[in-house]
């Protein structure tokens, strides 16, 4: 439903560009960071360890699944170009906070002292809508790919080795942008990773601050 949502969202962002007519020319290169919270959404699962007399993976506890902390701090470095003042592309690289399973509950916390995690990382690559009111507020969406890196720690594992696998996702976002100045713009960006195979969703909601080149004769985006 929420992803629903956002398609309908960047659907009507593609139909308001036709008909906008912005003041400033808004096109350019810029860059940017985002800082904000990432939720995973692991699902909880069996943790193992090493029988010491066996050396075979063993479930711990045995038919108990442990459920992980999905959410923390994440953060998206990105570059873009707007080709026209409504229709751009973007790269992006995302860290998101790691899904973290604690240590089984005693006798068995000796056997996994660190318990396990999962952690994730993406490169995106979006298309981006956005329609600009008054030369100051802004909105926009994005549609486009992530590709997926996957960490599994060895104690999620029933081989007893860590994994490590890269899938290629759909991401879609939408969001709020602020022009503090010609060059320096804030945003506040929702951001979903769909599901599928062997990962989960990921939600990221984010502040971030973009620096727009500016030609300093006109005093705009790059002329």
């Amino acid at each position: 439903m929420r992803c629903g949502i956002k398609i309908g969202i960047f659907a009507l962002l593609l139909g308001l560009t036709g008909l906008a007519q912005a003041k400033s020319d808004g096109t350019g290169f810029y860059v940017g960071a985002q800082l904000g919270l990432s939720n995973t959404h692991n699902k909880s699962t069996q943790l193992y360890t090493t029988d010491p007399n066996t050396g075979d993976k063993i479930p711990v506890p045995p038919n108990t699944l442990s459920s992980p902390s999905n959410t923390g701090g994440g953060f998206r470095f990105y570059v873009g170009d707007t080709f026209t003042p409504h229709f751009g592309a973007e790269i992006g690289y995302n860290y998101f906070s790691p899904s973290k399973y604690g240590s089984p509950p005693s006798p068995y916390d000796k056997q996994i002292p660190n318990g396990a995690s999962v952690q994730e990382y993406a490169v995106d690559f979006d298309a981006v809508a956005n329609y600009r009111f008054w030369d100051v507020f802004g909105v926009f969406g994005k549609a486009g790919i992530a590709v997926l890196r996957e960490n599994l720690s060895s104690s999620l594992v029933n081989t007893g080795q860590s994994q490590n696998y890269t899938t290629i996702r759909p991401l879609i976002a939408v969001g709020v942008s602020y022009n503090l100045t010609d060059s320096l713009m804030l945003d506040l960006t929702d951001m979903e990773i769909n599901g599928g195979g062997k990962v989960q969703k990921i939600s990221f909601i984010s502040f971030g601050i973009s620096y727009h080149a500016v030609d300093p004769i006109c005093g705009q985006f790059l002329c």
